[in-house]
């Protein structure tokens, strides 16, 4: 992170320290700290277009169902991220089997 984006966020967090107790001042600087917050994580990541194919199927007998899913069905290797993570490998293909009785 660039020394200005520090800069910035210090001096915030330093009026968000001395708000002694406006919670609404309070919310404004914290909206201000994630506007900073958001703008350098996300430029900063270079995320690869893809699209991932998910399967289900589910069978009922009388009150009981039996599923399965197939997530990734292709395999595909990918990175996902979150408001504060950098690049996350996601799983290969996986599998869920479900059991269900309806009472």
């Amino acid at each position: 992170m660039s020394f200005s984006k520090l800069s910035q966020l210090s001096g915030l967090y330093d009026l968000y320290s001395e708000a002694n107790g406006d919670e609404q001042y309070q919310y404004e600087l914290a909206l201000k700290m994630a506007d900073i917050l958001e703008t350098k994580l996300v430029s900063s990541l270079d995320i690869d277009p893809r699209i991932v194919f998910d399967l289900g199927a589910e069978y009922r007998i009388g009150k009981v169902s039996l599923g399965l899913d197939i997530h990734n069905l292709l395999n595909k290797k990918y990175n996902q991220s979150g408001m504060d993570t950098g690049l996350v490998p996601q799983r290969g293909r996986w599998f869920m089997g479900t059991v269900g009785y309806k009472f």
